[in-house]
C-alpha cells in the first residue's frame, strides 16, 4: 500500500506542477485587470484569495489570474520583446534591476505614499524598511515584496506525537531537540527514526536555518552591522557562531543518540525531497525539515491519507535562547532573503486599478488571507498583522513563529550595492558554499564534526578570495 500511494503522490505532483498556467490570460479588456504568478511551491489559492477579498469590496471589477511554473522565465521574456499584456506579475528580484534599467516597470512611487484602506500607514510606513532601500533606484521603486522567504522548519507527524506524549513539550532549543530525538529513539524501540531530510535537494531544506542560527548568535543590531560588509573582518568577528552553525549541521544531519543509531533517518543524505516527505509520511521518520509550502506541496498524498503534520519552528541554537555571550535575548530574532516582487510591466493598460489591486493587499483582511493560504508565510511588513483566529494548527504555529504579533525583529539579508543578492558572497562561504556536502559525505559522525570545526577556517579563505585589498571592496 505505501508503495502504491508513493507512486500516486509522485504523479499527482507531476500534474500539480504542470497543470496550472501558460494560458495567456494577459490582454483583458479595459477596467479588468489579469495577474500572472509563479504557480509553483505555494501555489495559486492565495492569489485566488486575494482576487476573492479584493472583489468583495470591488465587485464590478473583474480579475483573472493565470499561473505557471515558468512564470519568471516567461514574464522576463514578455518584458524584454514588448509584449506582455499582464497587469500585474509577480517577477524574480534577480530581474529586478535590470528590468527597471531597460524601462519595462512602471514606477510605484505614488502606491508607496498611498494610505492603507482601513490604516492610518501607508504602504511605505509597512514595507520593511532594508527591502525599500535595496528596490529604491535613482530615487524610485518598481515593485512591492511578495512574501518572505523564512527559515524551513521540521514538520512533525501529529498524530505519532499524540500517541506518544511528545506534544507536550514541544522543543524550543537544540538541546531540547536532542533530548526528544533520544525519547523518540526509546519509545519506538528505534523503529521510527526522529528526522529525515532530503538532503540531495538543495541541502535538505536548511541553507536559511544556518542564517536564522547566526542570527540567534549574535543579534538583531550584530547581524544588520554584518550585513554591512565592509570588510572581511564582518566573517571574522563571528568564528564562534559560525563554528557552532556548522557543528549543529553536523549533528542533525551525522549525528547518533546514546543507543548508536543515527538522528536522521538512514538514506536521507541522498534523498531528493519528495522522498523524504513521503518517507516521513509512510511512518519512517517523526519529523522532516521542510518549510511552510508542505501542507500544499503535499496536499494530494495528504488527502489520500488523511495525514495530519504540525509545524515546529527549527529550535534556538543557544539552550537559554540568548546570544552566545548571553547578553542578549534573542529568540525574537527572524531571518530573511527579502523574496520576490509584484510590479506593474510599463505596457500595463490598466495601471491605477493595478496598484489598487496592490494596495489592497496591504489591508488586514488581504494579509490575512495570504498568510492563512500560504500556511503561515508573512510579506516583508512591520506593523502589520493578520488575524489568525481561524487559522488550523500548522498556519497558526508558523504565523505566531514569524510574526510574533508583528514584534519579530526581521534581519533581510540584504547589503550595499547587492554584493549579498547578487552572489558575490554568500552568508556561508566555506569549501566555497559546498559544505553540506563535505559534512554529509563522511562516512562517521566523528569526521563529519572535525570538518565541520575546521569550515570556519576553510571559508575565511573563500572570503579573502573575493575582497579586493587595492581598491578596498568586493570583487
Amino acid at each position: 500500500m505505501k508503495k502504491q500511494l508513493a507512486c500516486i503522490i509522485s504523479g499527482l505532483l507531476l500534474i500539480a506542477g504542470t497543470g496550472c498556467g501558460g494560458g495567456g490570460l494577459g490582454g483583458t479588456e479595459e477596467g479588468d485587470l489579469s495577474v500572472m504568478v509563479y504557480a509553483a511551491g505555494y501555489g495559486m489559492d492565495w492569489v485566488e484569495e486575494a482576487i476573492r477579498v479584493y472583489n468583495e469590496d470591488h465587485p464590478e471589477v473583474k480579475v483573472v489570474s493565470d499561473g505557471d511554473p515558468l512564470a519568471f522565465d516567461t514574464i522576463k521574456t514578455q518584458l524584454e520583446n514588448g509584449t506582455c499584456s499582464y497587469d500585474v506579475v509577480l517577477v524574480s528580484t534577480s530581474n529586478y534591476n535590470s528590468f527597471v534599467a531597460g524601462g519595462y516597470l512602471e514606477p510605484l512611487d505614488d502606491l508607496y505614499d498611498s494610505l492603507i484602506p482601513g490604516e492610518e500607514k501607508t504602504v511605505r510606513d509597512v514595507v520593511a524598511p532594508q527591502i525599500t532601500q535595496l528596490r529604491t533606484i535613482n530615487g524610485s521603486i518598481y515593485g512591492v515584496p511578495w512574501q518572505q522567504n523564512n527559515p524551513s522548519g521540521l514538520i512533525y507527524n501529529v498524530e505519532m506525537f499524540r500517541r506518544y506524549g511528545w506534544d507536550q513539550d514541544l522543543p524550543e532549543t537544540m538541546d531540547e531537540l536532542w533530548e526528544l530525538c533520544e525519547r523518540i529513539d526509546k519509545d519506538t524501540g528505534g523503529r521510527v527514526a526522529p528526522i529525515t531530510f532530503g538532503g540531495a535537494d538543495g541541502k535538505g531544506y536548511l541553507s536559511w536555518n544556518f542564517c536564522q542560527w547566526l542570527c540567534e548568535y549574535y543579534g538583531y543590531d550584530a547581524m544588520i552591522e554584518f550585513l554591512e560588509l565592509e570588510s572581511p573582518d564582518a566573517f571574522a568577528v563571528q568564528a564562534e557562531g559560525r563554528k557552532k552553525v556548522y557543528e549543529t549541521l553536523a549533528k542533525l544531519t551525522m549525528g547518533k543518540m546514546s543507543s548508536g543509531r543515527n538522528i536522521s533517518l538512514e538514506g536521507s543524505v541522498g534523498a531528493t525531497a519528495i522522498t523524504a516527505q513521503t518517507n516521513f509520511v509512510n511512518g519512517k521518520a517523526a519529523m522532516t525539515i521542510c518549510g511552510q509550502w508542505f501542507p500544499t506541496e503535499m496536499q494530494p498524498y495528504t488527502d489520500l491519507t488523511q495525514f495530519e503534520s504540525g509545524f515546529l519552528p527549527m529550535p534556538h541554537i543557544n539552550p537559554d535562547k540568548k546570544s552566545g555571550d548571553g547578553t542578549l535575548d534573542t529568540s525574537d530574532v527572524r531571518f530573511s532573503t527579502d523574496g520576490n516582487l509584484m510590479a506593474i510591466p510599463a505596457t500595463a493598460k490598466n495601471k491605477d486599478l493595478a496598484k489598487d489591486f496592490l494596495l489592497y493587499m496591504f489591508t488586514q483582511k488581504s494579509y490575512t488571507s495570504f498568510v492563512e493560504a500560504n500556511n503561515g508565510l508573512l510579506r516583508p511588513v512591520v506593523g502589520l498583522t493578520a488575524d489568525s483566529t481561524g487559522f488550523d494548527m500548522f498556519t497558526k504555529s508558523a504565523y505566531d513563529y514569524f510574526s510574533m504579533d508583528g514584534n519579530a525583529k526581521t534581519v533581510y539579508q540584504v547589503s550595499p550595492k547587492g554584493v549579498m543578492e547578487n552572489g558575490t558572497l554568500a552568508m556561508f562561504l566555506a569549501y566555497r558554499g559546498d559544505f553540506f556536502s563535505q559534512i554529509t559525505s563522511q562516512a562517521t559522525y566523528e569526521a563529519a564534526l572535525k570538518v565541520a570545526e575546521g569550515c570556519v577556517a576553510n571559508e575565511m579563505s573563500a572570503v579573502y578570495e573575493r575582497w579586493d585589498a587595492a581598491a578596498n571592496d568586493w570583487r
